[in-house]
């Protein structure tokens, strides 16, 4: 009985401990896989480096959706779609489109 005791006791103040490591364990894999996300999203970003040379701001008629102007010019917003679906496989111009259909 006297051990049965001790080993609930030791559970009690170990619990805590348990649930802690189990806790920062969980934060440090969903770090882990922003990480990887934002890792594939840089380099889809500087993929386009040199390939994107002109700034163009006139206005141009998309298909939807997937829909996108030449890759040698653009504006910022260009260069993160393209990076959202060559990166992510995410079309942003679609989700934003649904998003704001709602």
């Amino acid at each position: 009985m006297k051990r049965l005791h001790k080993f609930f006791i030791l559970l009690v103040l170990l619990l805590p401990e348990l649930v802690v490591a189990q806790t920062i364990d969980k934060a440090v894999e969903t770090t882990s896989q922003h990480l990887a996300t934002t890792n594939k999203l840089v380099a889809a970003a500087r993929w386009q480096v040199g390939k994107t040379l002109s700034y163009d701001p006139a206005y141009a008629s998309l298909k939807y959706p997937n829909g996108d102007i030449d890759i040698s010019k653009g504006v910022c917003t260009d260069v993160v779609i393209r990076a959202f679906r060559r990166g992510l496989h995410k079309d942003l111009q679609k989700l934003v489109h649904e998003d704001m259909r709602k």
